[in-house]
């Protein structure tokens, strides 16, 4: 999958708002690893979920995932929506032992 933010006008606005998340993130949470993940599968209250940016998260209903980060310290992962640690309040935080896969983009560009 091609890298993308949701939102984005262009790959160069996807850009800038990834970096908006991430860097709204090290300020309220912590720093985030460099990989750019697409998709997380995950347990959550003993069943398997997966979500994918672009996607509605069933935790929060305030638009798409725009990003989903993992924290460089912790190794937890935030989800990002508008109103959840894209742009104000909080993410959501899936705890790192919470038998993750990850997929990353395949490309950036």
């Amino acid at each position: 999958m091609r890298f993308f933010v949701p939102l984005a006008n262009d790959s160069n606005h996807s850009e800038h708002l990834y970096e908006a998340v991430r860097d709204r993130l090290k300020n309220t949470k912590e720093p985030t690893a460099e990989r750019r993940i697409y998709l997380l599968k995950f347990q959550e209250e003993g069943k398997r979920r997966t979500i994918a940016v672009g996607d509605e998260f069933h935790r929060i209903t305030d638009g798409p995932i725009m990003a989903i980060l993992q924290g460089d310290s912790t190794a937890n992962y935030y989800v990002c929506t508008p109103k959840h640690g894209a742009f104000e309040g909080e993410p959501y935080t899936i705890p790192r032992d919470a038998n993750v896969e990850v997929v990353e983009f395949s490309a950036l560009r």
